[in-house]
């Protein structure tokens, strides 16, 4: 069951602050996204702007990263903030996410095992890495007994100084600086509340699709319980559709948007699904073009940080998945997901509880429509500012 999660009104989902939240910066592979709202209750919007990036620059980070840098100033000066103060987002696709587990410590030899592990399973210098770690929400259960179980993050230095520069050239204060599965994570009140009646899930799957990676995030209510980076996303479905037919990547996007059905197999469930009985010689009907591969890479990683889970959380069995992200917009791609993994899901659109008068600045994106792609921005401006 795939339904579709928009909270009304402006109490909803989102963390209320007394002062005015941050502006947010997404240096998507997608698009540059920058957005401000003002404290509440209710959240409200004060601007926002989406900067698309150029096919040629989607496969390319370096590329990507210096048309971000030069836009930026310009697109944060149309938007008129009424603030200096910002927080960006790390790009996921180089920071370097993991589960360790290590000999129960004091925090600074953990901290120190930390940076050891991570620097040699990367190749590289320590002092060359940013890093974060924090323990596993309460409850888990290890293998081996005297271990910890850490979620371990790093990112090279060299980035984290490119991207305080770049929003200190557009004459903004950087403040903060957040993994993007923690900061989609803020979007939501209590990420495990259940969308109708009937008991809470002792767990939930946030599933962050974007176009260069899914992040798959496991929540205990607030607590994080488990982060992952795939290194598979819209880009890389397209890229095989591109493969099967006659496409530039532009088209194959198209065309896949375009399509309900992903695979042969997608059509039979729906068929099953209305009560449509298929017949033996209609078994092989489905769409014209089949992106089964990368598609059953993506769920089978899914399902392996399922299984993950499983086994340090024998007794809090994940009940939900939740979609958000760019990539979340396409129906047909969440529906195979859901199907995938045989758990009820929906689409969240937390920017549906950020009220709106009508005028405010909105550059590239029209929040009449459903907006899953700014969860993360949307919870950036509700991260901590820790710099």
């Amino acid at each position: 069951m795939l339904g579709s999660w928009r909270r009304k009104g402006g109490g909803g989902p989102m963390r209320l602050l007394n002062q005015a939240p941050p502006i947010a910066i997404d240096f998507g592979v997608a698009s540059l996204k920058v957005l401000q709202v003002s404290a509440g209750p209710p959240l409200s919007l004060v601007a926002a702007a989406c900067l698309p990036t150029p096919d040629e620059l989607l496969a390319d980070h370096a590329a990507r990263l210096d048309f971000q840098a030069e836009a930026l100033p310009r697109l944060a000066k149309s938007c008129g903030f009424t603030i200096r103060r910002a927080v960006c987002a790390i790009p996921a696709g180089r920071a370097y996410c993991k589960h360790l587990r290590f000999q129960s410590a004091d925090s600074s030899s953990m901290s120190a095992m930390v940076r050891g592990s991570i620097a040699a399973q990367v190749g590289a210098d320590q002092n060359a890495l940013v890093y974060r770690h924090a323990e596993v929400a309460p409850g888990a259960t290890t293998c081996v007994a005297g271990k910890t179980e850490l979620i371990c993050m790093a990112v090279p230095r060299d980035l984290v100084a490119r991207l305080m520069d770049t929003i200190k050239n557009s004459r903004l204060e950087p403040v903060g600086m957040h993994s993007e599965h923690s900061a989609v994570l803020r979007s939501f009140d209590a990420i495990a509340a259940p969308a109708g009646d009937g008991p809470e899930p002792a767990a939930v799957l946030v599933l962050d699709l974007g176009a260069g990676s899914t992040k798959a995030t496991i929540a205990h209510g607030d607590d994080i319980a488990f982060s992952r980076t795939i290194d598979l996303g819209g880009r890389h479905i397209d890229q095989a559709l591109a493969e099967q037919a006659d496409f530039d990547l532009a088209g194959a996007r198209a065309e896949r948007l375009s399509m309900r059905d992903l695979t042969t197999s997608d059509t039979r469930a729906a068929a099953t699904e209305s009560g449509i009985a298929l017949l033996p010689a209609t078994r092989s009907a489905g769409p014209e073009h089949d992106v089964s591969e990368p598609l059953d890479i993506l769920t089978d990683e899914v399902a392996t940080c399922l299984r993950y889970h499983r086994s340090i959380y024998p007794d809090k069995p994940v009940g939900r998945v939740i979609f958000v992200g760019g990539e979340a917009r396409h129906h047909g791609l969440c529906m195979h997901v859901a199907r995938a993994l045989r758990i009820p899901a929906q689409i969240a659109d937390p920017m549906a509880g950020v009220a709106r008068g009508g005028s405010e600045a909105t550059i590239g994106v029209d929040f009449k429509l459903m907006q899953p792609g700014w969860a993360m921005v949307l919870g950036l401006c509700l991260c901590p500012t820790d710099l």
